[in-house]
């Protein structure tokens, strides 16, 4: 079928302990299929937010396009004060770490 955009897939390149298969599957996979280009520059890009405060999720989203990316999104605070922040995970990626740094 079709590629979906947000499924979840998981290969690795065999560097856990006790490995018994040390073929690189991402280098096999990029033989046919090109990585895709990093859609959130390397150093972050500013979160789309809106004039409630509120952060909509669909406009602030990265794909992980191959093993050593990070997606990074920031922000500033007009003023001193104080500031109520919830970050969740996507439940369809519960393998992604999340760092949140203030």
């Amino acid at each position: 079928g079709p590629w979906e955009e947000d499924a979840v897939h998981q290969w690795s390149e065999q560097s856990f302990a006790q490995a018994n298969n040390q073929e690189d599957d991402l280098a096999l996979i990029n033989r046919y299929l090109p990585y895709r280009p990093d859609d959130v520059p390397p150093a972050g890009r500013p979160l789309e937010i809106a004039s409630t405060g509120r952060v909509n999720a669909a406009a602030n989203r990265g794909v992980i396009e191959m093993n050593t990316d990070s997606d990074a999104f920031h922000f500033t605070l007009a003023e001193a004060g104080s500031l109520e922040l919830a970050v969740e995970r996507a439940d369809r990626v519960p393998t992604c770490m999340l760092d949140v740094d203030l």
